[in-house]
């Protein structure tokens, strides 16, 4: 596994945990310093072109902004534009080579998480129902998550990845 994909790995999960932290976290030492290290590990990611590293750097400072500020929405609302864009507009890409079937597929799921942080956002900040802020952050969240786990190649790499 490339050095590159460890990162998004690193970023998937580090995604994933959020929200299971801010369940079971009872403090925010814990949460501030997982969303430092998503920041980081996002501002670090270069990825395949200069849009790439613009989003994820965009995305990264968003991720900082929500720890140091939490009660702001600017930061998590940075944020997740940015990962709306990477996986809605970046993740998606051909480049060159003829696509496999599990890049269809990949695509096809990098959009579904891309309009998923868009629906749970906007369920997020305007349902008035309890909870939905919070719901919404989580499924985000996960979203988030699952897209780097995929780009990362845990999920659905093609055959020849795996080997």
């Amino acid at each position: 596994m490339s050095d590159v994909n460890v990162s998004r790995n690193w970023i998937g999960f580090l995604g994933i945990a959020l929200p299971i932290i801010t369940l079971f976290g009872k403090g925010t030492v814990l949460y501030t310093g997982v969303a430092f290290a998503l920041g980081t590990l996002l501002i670090q990611y270069r990825g395949y072109d200069r849009r790439d590293w613009l989003f994820s750097t965009g995305a990264g400072v968003g991720a900082i902004a929500m720890a140091l500020f939490p009660q702001f929405f600017a930061g998590i609302c940075v944020l997740f534009l940015m990962l709306m864009l990477i996986n809605g507009f970046q993740f998606i890409k051909l480049g060159e080579i003829v696509p496999t079937s599990r890049k269809h597929t990949r695509n096809l799921l990098y959009s579904v998480f891309a309009i998923t942080i868009a629906a749970a956002l906007v369920i997020g900040f305007f349902a008035k129902w309890k909870y939905a802020a919070l719901i919404g952050e989580w499924v985000a969240f996960w979203a988030f998550g699952f897209s780097w786990l995929m780009k990362g190649g845990l999920i659905l790499a093609d055959k020849d990845e795996l080997q």
